[in-house]
């Protein structure tokens, strides 16, 4: 009898839970290589539509905030966050985010680590958005 906890993992970032396919990652991400991949299918389908607002901006920083911590760089999750800021509270899209991001990074500053919330399950994960 096959034990069906092998055959799901979940992510540490954003708590969804995928087949196991053993995908492993190179790097500091608070993912699993199963939502990195469906993030993968998900910037090749942002990066594709070459949109003149570039949506792909938001899919970054979405992703991002959902997997902060765990090794990430203090840097990529303040600039997510501020991204997410930017594009929900004051309606930029994805190329003036973008454009915070770039300023942003001219400015020299020891960003503090920010501490991701308690692990929960996000209502809304990568998954959803490919569906």
């Amino acid at each position: 009898m096959e034990n069906t906890n092998e055959k799901i993992v979940e992510c540490p970032g954003c708590g969804i839970k995928l087949i196991n396919r053993h995908f492993t990652l190179l790097g500091n991400y608070n993912a699993s290589g199963e939502c990195y991949q469906k993030y993968s299918d998900l910037s090749c389908y942002t990066i594709g539509k070459q949109d003149i607002d570039f949506i792909h901006q938001h899919s970054i920083d979405a992703y991002s905030t959902q997997h902060s911590g765990n090794g990430m760089k203090p840097i990529t999750t303040a600039f997510s966050l501020i991204g997410l800021y930017y594009a929900v509270e004051k309606g930029f899209n994805g190329r003036q985010v973008q454009r915070v991001h770039t300023l942003l990074s001219r400015q020299k500053y020891n960003w503090k680590e920010l501490q991701p919330p308690d692990k929960s399950v996000y209502s809304l994960t990568v998954f959803d958005v490919l569906n």
